[in-house]
């Protein structure tokens, strides 16, 4: 009786030590099996995460190259972008002047012989703003502007005493001027606004004085360039032999914005003689 007890125990505790070690096998399984799902995991989100990375410079790479062909374009039709390029364009230094709230410039030139500066802000309709004009030529109005005033006057600007002629619909009130130094000639046009005689000083006596600079070096230079003989195709193709003989062949700006004239200062010189 005591044997059977014995084998009975000893049976007994060897099913308990199987059971045991299949439920540490099963155990030892699933977290073996887990562990490699994770890894999977990892290892499909390492392949994925460059990918991504791929795609982002892909993205910047088009962005550039759409940058460099727009730049390219705007280069192979000329377009004007800095004020560099204008006054490459135009043969002579061309400075600004910055008013406030007017934070959009836009450049162009008409001819090769006019500069123009267009200013304008948010706010401001279609075509309004201020207008700056310079060209190679003596004694015209090259404004563009063909309204009659009501209102005019003279006054002296910068510490060079360049001479202004104001023009407006009020007393004290201005939408035009225009001024000649040596043989440029100026205008300052303002559409939707107006400046009196004090606020044009503000703006204008600084920039005034750098023109008077500016008008003294060009001339200097092309005069050496004369002396030299070493004016280029280009200066020729302006009409700097037309410049020199009383300005016969550049026309007169008659539009803002617009086409030249086929006006010439023929008849200007005229009028005035």
């Amino acid at each position: 009786m005591k044997k059977k007890a014995f084998v009975f125990a000893v049976s007994a505790c060897a099913v308990l030590s199987l059971a045991a070690c299949g439920s540490k096998a099963r155990g030892t399984a699933e977290t073996t099996k887990a562990t490699a799902k994770v890894t999977a995991s990892s290892e499909v989100l390492s392949e994925a995460e460059p990918s991504n990375s791929s795609l982002s410079e892909s993205e910047s790479a088009s962005s550039t190259e759409n940058a460099v062909e727009q730049e390219t374009v705007a280069e192979t039709q000329g377009a004007i972008t800095n004020m560099s390029s204008l006054e490459m364009a135009v043969g002579f230094t061309v400075n600004d002047v910055e008013f406030d709230d007017l934070t959009r410039r836009y450049l162009k030139t008409e001819n090769g012989n006019l500069a123009e500066i267009y200013h304008t802000g948010e706010g401001y309709a279609d075509g309004e703003g201020i207008y700056i004009r310079k060209a190679k030529v003596s004694g015209a109005d090259i404004s563009g502007d063909r309204e009659e005033y009501s209102f005019s006057s003279e006054d002296k600007f910068g510490k060079s005493g360049v001479v202004l002629r104001e023009y407006g619909d009020a007393e004290d009130q201005y939408n035009k001027v225009i001024w000649h130094i040596g043989g440029y000639s100026y205008s300052i046009t303002l559409k939707g606004l107006s400046f009196s005689n004090s606020l044009l000083h503000s703006y204008l006596d600084d920039y005034i004085d750098r023109e008077v600079e500016a008008v003294k070096t060009d001339t200097e230079r092309d005069e050496e360039k004369r002396t030299a003989g070493e004016s280029s195709s280009e200066e020729a193709a302006r009409g700097e032999e037309g410049v020199s003989d009383g300005l016969s062949a550049n026309p007169i700006i008659t539009t803002i914005g617009g086409e030249i004239s086929e006006e010439t200062l023929e008849a200007t010189s005229g009028a005035e003689n």
